[in-house]
């Protein structure tokens, strides 16, 4: 049987996934900072859309040690 990647997953999968402790993942959805997330109504079940993830890690993509702005800058 083939294995299938699951479209939304628990901060305790993206902790497997990410390697990225979950308490992280939630202080990040309690700040407002991390990726965006679904909350089913009138319950504590938060899933991410691992697109959602994906796009929001994308952003802090780097090619070296300094931020690609300091390295417009320079």
């Amino acid at each position: 049987m083939e294995s299938v990647t699951p479209i939304y997953a628990s901060d305790v999968l993206l902790e497997k996934l990410f390697d990225i402790n979950r308490r992280t993942w939630r202080q990040w959805r309690l700040r407002g900072q991390g990726p965006r997330y679904t909350k089913v109504n009138g319950t504590r079940l938060v899933r991410y859309d691992l697109r959602d993830v994906e796009a929001w890690l994308a952003q802090y993509k780097q090619r070296g040690t300094k931020p690609d702005e300091e390295r417009k800058a320079a």
